[in-house]
C-alpha cells in the first residue's frame, strides 16, 4: 500500500509551482502547467489531474504513483521515493513576509472569490443581473456577523435559492470592502475545491497553499500574515452537503472545519459561513449537539417544525420585484392572487417558469390551469424524460405505496424502503439533487425516525394523482372513492385538481360524471370550484366543436352542479363563478338556481341595484318554471328586498313556508329539487325570510322541521347543519332565551376550534357575528375584540356588508358607544361607511336599530 505523507505532498506541490515560475495557482493556470510538465518530461499529464492535485476538481484518493513520479521528475528528482526520502525529515523554512508576498496572497484570495462568484453567476438559470438579493439571507448574515458566533449555516432543501442569495450578499460585502479600503478578507469557495483534500491534510496547510505560502508553518502563519489578525476573515463555502461528497468525505471535511474553528478560537475576526441542504444539516447538527458545540453556531430563524430550514421561500414582495426586473412592462396587482403567490413562492418553480417563458414572461396572465401546466411540464422534464426515467417512475410508485400521512405530511419510512433506495440509488440521488425529494430526521432518544418526503405539496399531489389513475385504470367511481378513503381531507382537493387537469389534457371528460363522489369539506369545495371556473371560463383544451356546457353540465351531470351549490360558498369568487356559468346554454331550472344564489350574495353585500337585476331575471321565467320548487325562491327574495327597501313584509313567501311546515316536502318536488340544485339553499333562504316576521317561535319550529328532514337523509351535511344551528341560536337570543343560545354557541365554537380548516370565509364571518351578539353572556370578550380588530384593519373587499355592519353595530352597542378608544373609533368609522354604501333603509336591515338609533345621529 502506498503511503503519501500530506506535508511531503504539499512541499512537492509548492516546488512544482516554483519550478513553473508561479507564485500562486488558479484553475486557469492548470492547463499551461500541464503543458510545461509534459514538454519537459516528455510524458503526458492532463490539466484535470493538475486540478485534482491542487484542489480545483473532485478527488477521492491520493495521486497515482505515475503522477507522483512525473511531478518528482519535473522537479529534478529521479522518482517520488527519492523526493519523499529527502523531504520527509527536512525542516520547514519559516516564510519571510515581503510587501510583494502580502499583496500576492491577498490578490489570490480576491481572485478566488471573484472566480467563484463568476462561476456561480454563470450557472444561474435566470440571468444573474435579473435576480435579486434575499432579504431573509441578508438579515440572517447581518445578525450573525454582529454577534459573537463563530460559524453559521444557510440551510434548506434544494431549490430555495441559497446560492444566488449568497452571491448577492458576497457581492455587496466585496463592494463595501473596496469602498472602505480595509484589510477584511472574504474567501468565497464552492465546496468542490475541497474535494482534493486527503485524510491527514489540515485546513491550515490548504489555506496556506491557496495563499501561495509554504505549507507546514502552522496556523500562526495565517493569523500573523499581513494585517489579517486585526481584520475580518470570512470563509464562505457554498454547497457543503452530501450532494457533492460521499458521506465519509463530507464527515472528514466537516471535522477539518471543526478543528480549524478550535485552533482559531482566539481569532475573533474569523467567521465561517456554509450553505447546505437540510438533510446534511440534520446530520451535522446531531454531531454539534453531541460535542456540545452548538453555542458556536448561529442557526438563524428556523421556519419549520424540525429546525431544518432557515432559508425561506419568496415573499410576495420578492416575487413582484423579481417579476419587474425580468419584465419592466409587467402589470401586477397590488395583491397577488393567493394561488399565484403560493406557487411562485417556491424559487424552483419560479426558475422553471422563467426557463419556459423567458421571451414572454407574463405572470399577470397566469391562472389556476396554467400553473398546473407549468408543474406538469416540470415533472415531464425531470421525471418522464432524461436519465434514469424508468427507475424514477418505479421508485416514486414504490414510495407512494409505502408512505403514510402523519401530522398533515406524507412520510415514507426510510427503513421500510431502504432496499428500494439502494436498488434505484442513481434515480434516488437525482430526485434528491433536483429538489423533488428530501430526507428528514425526527428521531428522539428512544425512537428512530428517518423519512423520505416530497419537497412540495404540489409535486406530491401530482405524483399521487398519477398513481391513483394508474391503479384504477381510468377516471371512474373507484378513483373518486380512493381519493375519499385514502387521502386525508387537507390533500383531497389538490389531488382531485390534478386528476381533472390530466383528464382534460387526455380528453377523458367522464371524470365530471363521478366528481360528486369525492367527499370534500366546504373550504376545499370552494377551492375546487374556483379551479373549475377557470377551466370553463378559459375553455382550456376542449375538443373541437364541443361546448363547455355540453361537457360539464349535460343532463346526466347535474349532480356536479348540486355538489357546488350552497350558502357556505358565498363570496366574490363564487359570484364570479356563477356569472361564468350563466354564459353557458343551461336549462331554466339551473338558471333559476344560479340567479337565486346570486340574489343571496347580493343580499349579503347589501347591493340593492344588483339584487333588483336578478329579481328582474327571475320574474322573466314562467310560473311553470317554479312548479317543482317546494318554496318559490323568487317570493323569498322579493320579501327580503321589499322589507330592506321599503319596510314592507309581503305574504306570498310566508304562506308557502307555513304550508311546507304542515305538509312537508312532496316526493316529486323534493326529488326534482335535489336534481336541479341543493335544496339546502332553498331551505336556508326560507329560514332567512321567516326571520323578518315577528314570530320567532314559528321560526324555531321551521328550523326544527328542517333539522328533522336533514336527520332522515342518508348523508349528513355539516355546513348545512352549521347554518341551521346559527339560525336557531339567533332565534333564541331574540326571545331572550340566552341559555339555549349559549349551549348552541359553545357547540359551534367547539366544532370550529377542532375543524377550523374546513370552514369557508363566509362561515367564519357568520360565526363571528354570533360571537359578538352573545358576548355579554359568553365571557368571550377577548375573542370578540380580536374579531372587531381584524374587521377594522381588513381593507380587502369581502362583500359581507350585511353581516359586518350588524356585527359592528352589536359591538358598539355592547361597548356603550365609547369612542374614546382607538378601536371603537375605527369600528364606528367603518360602521358608518357600510351604512352609506347601500341603497337599503338602515332601520330595516340593521337588526338592533331600535337600540342604537341615537348613535346613528352622532
Amino acid at each position: 500500500m502506498r503511503i503519501v505523507l500530506p506535508f511531503v505532498l504539499e512541499q512537492m506541490k509548492q516546488e512544482v509551482l516554483e519550478k513553473a515560475g508561479l507564485a500562486v495557482i488558479t484553475p486557469s493556470d492548470c492547463q499551461s502547467l500541464s503543458q510545461k510538465i509534459s514538454k519537459q518530461t516528455k510524458k503526458q499529464i492532463s490539466d484535470t489531474t493538475i486540478k485534482r492535485i491542487y484542489g480545483f476538481a473532485l478527488s477521492n484518493s491520493v495521486p497515482s504513483l505515475y503522477t507522483l513520479n512525473l511531478l518528482a521528475e519535473y522537479c529534478g528528482y529521479m522518482s517520488w521515493d527519492y523526493f519523499s526520502d529527502e523531504h520527509s525529515k527536512k525542516p520547514v523554512k519559516p516564510h519571510v513576509q515581503t510587501f510583494e508576498s502580502v499583496d500576492n496572497a491577498f490578490d489570490v484570495l480576491r481572485k478566488t472569490t471573484h472566480n467563484t462568484l463568476q462561476a456561480l453567476k454563470n450557472k444561474s438559470v435566470i440571468p444573474y443581473n435579473l435576480t435579486i438579493g434575499r432579504e431573509g439571507i441578508n438579515e440572517h448574515l447581518n445578525v450573525f456577523l454582529s454577534g459573537n458566533y463563530r460559524a453559521t449555516i444557510l440551510t434548506s432543501p434544494a431549490g430555495y435559492g441559497k446560492t444566488i442569495g449568497l452571491c448577492h450578499w458576497v457581492d455587496a460585502e466585496m463592494n463595501k470592502t473596496r469602498i472602505r479600503d480595509n484589510d477584511d478578507v472574504i474567501l468565497f469557495l464552492n465546496s468542490k475545491v475541497l474535494a482534493g483534500l486527503s485524510p491527514g491534510i489540515n485546513l491550515t496547510d490548504w489555506l496556506l497553499a491557496l495563499m501561495g505560502l509554504p505549507a507546514g508553518n502552522g496556523f500562526d502563519a495565517i493569523v500573523n500574515f499581513g494585517k489579517v489578525k486585526h481584520g475580518k476573515f470570512y470563509l464562505v463555502i457554498d454547497e457543503f452537503d452530501g450532494n457533492v461528497f460521499k458521506t465519509e468525505q463530507l464527515d472528514m471535511l466537516f471535522n477539518m472545519l471543526l478543528d480549524f474553528l478550535a485552533i482559531s478560537s482566539d481569532w475573533p475576526g474569523f467567521k465561517l459561513i456554509l450553505t447546505m441542504r437540510s438533510s446534511s444539516w440534520v446530520t451535522f447538527k446531531r454531531r454539534l449537539v453531541l460535542d456540545n458545540r452548538m453555542g458556536e453556531w448561529f442557526i438563524g430563524f428556523m421556519n419549520d417544525e424540525h429546525e431544518e430550514r432557515n432559508v425561506s421561500a419568496f415573499t410576495p414582495n420578492e416575487i413582484k420585484e423579481l417579476c419587474t426586473r425580468i419584465n419592466p412592462a409587467i402589470k401586477l396587482p397590488e395583491l397577488l392572487h393567493p394561488e399565484v403567490s403560493k406557487f411562485f413562492s417556491y424559487p424552483l418553480f419560479f426558475q422553471y417558469y422563467y426557463q419556459k417563458n423567458h421571451t414572454d414572461f407574463l405572470l399577470d396572465e397566469l391562472d389556476h390551469f396554467r400553473i398546473y401546466e407549468v408543474i406538469s411540464s416540470y415533472i415531464y422534464d425531470k421525471i418522464y424524460a432524461g436519465k434514469f426515467t424508468t427507475e424514477k417512475v418505479l421508485l416514486l410508485r414504490l414510495l407512494i405505496a409505502n408512505g403514510r400521512f402523519k401530522n398533515n405530511k406524507f412520510l415514507i419510512d426510510k427503513l421500510k424502503v431502504y432496499d428500494y433506495l439502494k436498488t434505484y440509488r442513481d434515480a434516488y440521488n437525482d430526485l434528491i439533487g433536483i429538489g423533488f425529494l428530501r430526507e428528514s430526521n425526527s428521531s428522539g432518544e428512544a425512537v428512530y425516525g428517518e423519512y423520505v418526503e416530497f419537497t412540495n405539496k404540489r409535486l406530491f399531489t401530482a405524483i399521487m394523482a398519477a398513481q391513483l389513475v394508474h391503479d384504477c385504470g381510468t377516471y371512474n367511481d373507484e378513483l373518486c372513492l380512493k381519493i375519499s378513503n385514502d387521502i386525508v381531507p387537507e390533500y383531497r382537493a389538490m389531488v382531485l385538481k390534478w386528476c381533472i387537469f390530466n383528464a382534460v389534457k387526455t380528453k377523458q371528460f367522464e371524470i365530471f360524471t363521478h366528481l360528486s363522489k369525492v367527499e370534500l369539506p366546504a373550504s376545499q369545495k370552494a377551492i375546487l370550484l374556483s379551479f373549475l371556473s377557470s377551466l370553463i371560463k378559459r375553455n382550456f383544451l376542449l375538443p373541437p366543436g364541443v361546448k363547455a356546457d355540453e361537457l360539464f353540465f349535460s343532463d346526466h351531470q347535474q349532480s356536479v352542479f348540486n355538489y357546488f351549490f350552497g350558502f357556505e360558498f358565498v363570496s366574490l369568487e363564487y359570484e364570479q363563478a356563477l356569472k361564468d356559468l350563466l354564459k353557458l346554454n343551461l336549462n331554466e331550472t339551473l338558471k333559476i338556481w344560479i340567479n337565486t344564489c346570486l340574489s343571496i350574495i347580493y343580499i349579503t353585500q347589501l347591493n340593492s341595484e344588483a339584487l333588483e337585476g336578478t329579481i328582474k331575471v327571475l320574474r322573466s321565467f314562467s310560473y311553470d318554471a317554479f312548479a317543482d320548487f317546494q318554496i318559490n325562491p323568487l317570493y323569498c327574495i322579493e320579501t327580503i328586498y321589499n322589507y330592506f327597501k321599503f319596510g314592507v313584509v309581503t305574504k306570498k313567501a310566508l304562506m308557502q313556508i307555513t304550508r311546507f311546515m304542515f305538509n312537508g316536502p312532496s316526493a316529486k318536488g323534493d326529488d326534482n329539487a335535489k336534481k336541479a340544485g341543493s335544496h339546502y339553499v332553498l331551505y336556508l333562504l326560507a329560514a332567512s325570510t321567516l326571520q323578518i316576521s315577528a314570530n320567532k317561535h314559528k321560526n324555531i319550529r321551521f328550523i326544527n322541521k328542517l333539522k328533522e328532514l336533514h336527520a332522515a337523509e342518508d348523508v349528513f351535511n355539516s355546513s348545512y347543519d352549521f347554518f341551521l344551528q346559527l339560525a336557531l341560536a339567533d332565534c333564541h337570543l331574540a326571545l331572550g332565551e340566552t341559555d339555549y343560545a349559549l349551549v348552541i354557541y359553545n357547540e359551534l365554537l367547539k366544532e370550529y376550534k377542532a375543524e377550523h380548516l374546513k370552514y369557508t370565509p363566509y362561515m367564519k364571518v357568520c360565526l363571528d357575528a354570533l360571537s359578538v351578539a352573545i358576548v355579554k353572556y359568553s365571557g368571550q370578550a377577548e375573542y370578540v375584540t380580536m374579531i372587531i380588530r381584524n374587521m377594522v384593519s381588513n381593507t380587502e373587499k369581502t362583500g359581507y356588508k350585511f353581516i359586518k355592519v350588524n356585527t359592528l353595530s352589536l359591538y358598539l352597542e355592547y361597548n356603550n358607544f365609547d369612542k374614546s378608544t382607538d378601536l371603537n373609533k375605527a369600528a364606528y368609522i367603518k360602521f358608518k361607511r357600510y351604512l352609506h354604501a347601500t341603497g337599503f333603509n338602515t332601520h330595516c336591515f340593521l337588526l338592533n336599530y331600535a337600540r342604537i338609533k341615537d348613535m346613528l345621529l352622532v
